[in-house]
């Protein structure tokens, strides 16, 4: 990626670990000052935040939901 994360970014994860499948959605909590490309993140449906190198993880762009109005 090769960009600060901010907290709030919407991240997947690019590789599986113990306690994270590939996949899983997740959002940025925070970065370590003292640890370059190193993330806090609290993936969906999982009651802890793990820590993730930034080549673990793409950023989930925004999703474009189509409405149908007018339609029942």
């Amino acid at each position: 990626m090769g960009k600060e994360l901010p907290p709030g970014t919407r991240v997947r994860a690019r590789v599986a670990t113990a306690f994270v499948p590939l996949g899983a959605p997740g959002v940025v909590r925070g970065s370590w000052m003292n640890i370059p490309h190193a993330y806090t993140v609290c993936f969906d449906e999982q009651p802890y935040s793990w820590l993730m190198w930034e080549d673990e993880l793409e950023c989930i762009k925004a999703e474009t939901v189509a409405v149908a109005l007018g339609e029942p």
